[in-house]
């Protein structure tokens, strides 16, 4: 059972601390837990606030502790393929997000069940470097369509894991990755 309220006062809190000193945010440490719902829930509320994450752990078997429902991987002894991952949690954990932004971000949000992927920033033509966009494989096997508005195109290859956008002037830039 959600309870939004609950589930945002530390963001809201975060937000805070982060605008009167400056600091970024970073989500770390969480998801120690098999809880596909859970996780998803908590990444959706990390987008909502643009927070980073990491996620906890690769491979569940602490020193500390036996948590065997912690990582993505079952042995950390055998390659990450075929039954030696966890591709429900990968999916989950594996999703677009913005790594780089030219501007000032205004957020985003994902929708694993759509695979669409929606983000806004106002772009600032006095920062050199381009948007990047992580597009993850995992969901876009068949490929992905862009469709964008604003000062900012595309200039990444067609499908690429990284998706590059190049600032053509100022003001508000929305993208929508959503899949083939």
């Amino acid at each position: 059972m959600r309870c939004p309220a609950g589930e945002d006062r530390p963001f809201d809190v975060a937000d805070q601390v982060s605008q009167s000193n400056g600091d970024a945010l970073l989500l770390s440490e969480f998801g120690a837990t098999d809880d596909l719902q859970n996780i998803q829930m908590t990444l959706d509320d990390a987008d909502r606030h643009m927070v980073s994450w990491q996620y906890w752990t690769y491979y569940g078997r602490d020193p500390c502790c036996a948590r065997p429902n912690e990582g993505v991987i079952v042995d950390p002894h055998k390659p990450p393929t075929g039954a030696n991952i966890k591709w429900q949690k990968l999916a989950v954990l594996s999703r677009p997000y913005p790594r780089a932004i030219a501007g000032t971000p205004g957020g985003w949000t994902y929708d694993p069940a759509s695979r669409e992927f929606t983000f806004s920033y106002g772009a600032k033509p006095s920062i050199a470097a381009p948007t990047e966009v992580f597009v993850p494989p995992l969901h876009y096997a068949n490929g992905y369509r862009v469709h964008m508005s604003g000062p900012a195109r595309v200039i990444s290859a067609p499908n690429a894991t990284l998706l590059v956008l190049r600032t053509i002037g100022s003001g508000p830039v929305g993208v929508t990755v959503d899949a083939r």
